[in-house]
């Protein structure tokens, strides 16, 4: 049907593809869309010291987790490992298609085998009898004895400081005239500044700096850090370094490092008789100008004079960015109470994330707290002890670390990242009772009303301060909690239904 319906030069190529005997390129198979479910693999290869790659495949039956469904699993054995047999199709349809025996689901495995199909078969084909035999050209490959690396000598060199309180992180030196002028070309396009501070980003000429740094700088300020270290250990387990808050402003207040966003004011539009939302003029605009010039965790500055680039590292801007995620909306003074630390990292050092079962904190090591109910009625045991555990949250006897974290990545392709951490150690001011249904969550609530019932009384004060306990339900489970009071304690007589059905 494609071939009949198309036109001019389509119809030409098809008509010479039929001639060499290639007209099925052009048209699918009357089963393209079934697919063997096993494919068996001969591996006619007699020499003992290759992986032998025969065996019966599975076809993966996911059609999301690979490329196209093209592939097919042997299942690994006592005497020979899991193999993918994966199809690599020539999408141009200019080239035979290839295959890819793997030891992994990566066409790129350097231990792979590469196999060559011939071009008018397809994977439909091995539900055919007659088509199911096929032979494979294999590319095989070489092992290589011995590899020479040369590079040219340069008159680079780097250096950091291994113990300072300057903002220097590491430094370059030995840049030719050429070199700074196409790092400084997008920043300083006269040529006039000695120094040059890069912007490495915002903008859209950053990728070219970026892209440049990389190039000259990248290579030799890993290749320095792995074999002498920089002042900021990279290693995933270093210790975190506290930063003291600064005199004069203090961390998460910084409103040139973090400017604050545009006020919003809602005015009443008597026109369409509705709130409308409004700002200043010009406020964004102002806002993202602001944004712009807020000072970065790293900066790269070339100077024309030395021939040298340093890249400065400003622990105190990720530290304003962690701070301000902890006390953002929180009220005046909490950034007193909060400490900053910070660590360097790379990406090179991460390790994959250890899996645990996820566990809470519970009451299993806490005392028994007892209290009177009505008849016979009394707690069982580890009621009592979440009892205690709720007495001590309400006495501000508990404390608890909130933590912020923020990451500033170095730009280029180094792999550092500057993590802050603020930190913040509060009292806890409540809790979830995280029973199961008909666990008894009800009365132990009614047990701590009456834990705290006496002192509640002593400090209630007419007409403004009551001694009464607002819980607040669905209105179905309103006369439920009604009964169950009664039915616990005689403790709290006066309880009062509010009903609202709204």
């Amino acid at each position: 049907a494609m071939v009949a319906n198309s036109k001019g030069p389509q119809k030409a190529h098809f008509k010479a593809a039929k001639a060499r005997g290639e007209s099925r390129r052009w048209h699918y198979a009357d089963n393209w869309k079934v697919w063997p479910k096993e494919l068996i693999i001969d591996d006619g290869r007699m020499d003992d010291s290759d992986v032998n790659v025969g065996g019966t495949y599975i076809r993966v039956g996911c059609l999301h987790t690979f490329n196209q469904n093209a592939c097919w699993i042997r299942k690994e054995t006592d005497s020979s490992p899991e193999l993918y047999f994966l199809i690599k199709p020539d999408v141009s349809r200019n080239g035979p298609d290839s295959c890819i025996i793997s030891s992994s689901s990566c066409y790129g495995d350097i231990s792979s085998i590469l196999a060559t199909l011939p071009w008018e078969w397809q994977p439909c084909d091995a539900l055919k009898e007659e088509l199911q035999n096929v032979k494979v050209a294999t590319h095989s490959t070489l092992e290589l004895k011995h590899m020479k690396c040369l590079a040219l000598k340069t008159n680079f060199s780097v250096e950091a400081p291994k113990e300072d309180d300057s903002a220097v992180l590491i430094k370059m030196n030995g840049l030719s005239t050429t070199d700074i002028d196409d790092l400084c070309s997008r920043d300083d396009e006269s040529g006039s500044k000695k120094v040059v501070a890069l912007n490495v980003h915002r903008g859209a000429k950053v990728q070219q700096t970026v892209r440049r740094y990389n190039h000259l700088c990248a290579a030799p300020f890993l290749k320095y850090a792995a074999e002498q270290g920089l002042k900021y250990d990279l290693k995933l387990d270093s210790t975190w370094m506290s930063i003291q808050q600064p005199g004069n402003v203090f961390f998460g207040r910084c409103q040139r490092t973090i400017p604050p966003r545009p006020e919003e004011r809602w005015i009443y539009d008597d026109e369409r008789k509705e709130w409308v939302r409004t700002s200043e003029i010009m406020a964004s605009r102002e806002y993202f100008s602001t944004l712009q010039s807020a000072p970065q965790c790293f900066e790269f500055v070339a100077d024309r004079k030395e021939g040298s680039l340093t890249v400065k590292c400003n622990p105190q801007v990720a530290a304003h960015h962690a701070a301000f995620g902890l006390i953002e909306g929180r009220g005046e003074g909490m950034e007193r109470d909060v400490s900053l630390s910070f660590r360097l990292l790379s990406i090179s050092q991460q390790k994959d994330p250890v899996l645990r079962r996820f566990l809470l904190h519970n009451c299993r090591e806490l005392d028994e707290t007892s209290v009177e109910l009505k008849g016979n009625f009394d707690l069982y045991e580890r009621q009592k002890k979440a009892l205690t555990k709720m007495l001590n949250i309400e006495g501000g006897n508990v404390d608890f670390e909130e933590i912020e974290m923020s990451e500033q990545p170095m730009p280029g392709s180094t792999g550092w990242s500057l993590v802050a951490k603020a930190k913040r150690t509060a009292q806890l001011k409540g809790g979830v009772i995280a029973d199961a249904i008909g666990s008894g969550k009800t009365v132990i609530s009614i047990a701590i009303i009456l834990k705290g019932i006496a002192a509640a009384r002593k400090r209630s004060k007419f007409p403004r301060k009551s001694s009464a306990t607002l819980v607040v339900v669905p209105p179905a489970l309103i006369s439920q909690w009604r009964d169950e009071i009664k039915k616990f304690t005689d403790e709290l007589p006066n309880v009062l239904c509010i009903y609202d059905d709204s």
